[in-house]
């Protein structure tokens, strides 16, 4: 039986994060991708579990991108990259598929967290 997204270990999220580091790097840049997605509109409320659900899937998302924020801003600050790159832009191009747009946003996040009530 497959595992629920909440039933896997920080372990097994590392390596699958690790995996879809690898499978980036050998994706071309003349490929492109479509994502299908279906809008569902409700008027139905959340249930009381259905809020405390999202409430804790948002923590969630907002904790993943503080860390991903701060690990990238130390990655930089350290230049932890320059063992196989020659700039940090390289690196995140390289390792994660990130323009440097996106690199920026992400480094700049841990700033923003901090300032807001």
């Amino acid at each position: 039986m497959a595992k629920r997204r909440s039933e896997w270990t920080e372990d097994e999220l590392d390596e699958m994060l690790a995996s879809a580091g690898r499978g980036v790097e050998a994706i071309s840049r003349s490929e492109r991708f479509a994502i299908e997605v279906e809008v569902i509109q409700s008027s139905r409320p959340l249930s009381e579990e259905e809020v405390r659900d999202r409430e804790r899937l948002e923590r969630t998302v907002e904790r993943a991108f503080y860390q991903a924020g701060s690990a990238l801003q130390e990655l930089r600050d350290r230049r932890l990259y320059r063992d196989g790159y020659d700039s940090f832009e390289d690196y995140c191009r390289g390792r994660f598929g990130h323009s440097r747009q996106k690199a920026n946003y992400l480094t700049h996040i841990p700033h923003f967290m901090i300032k807001l009530p």
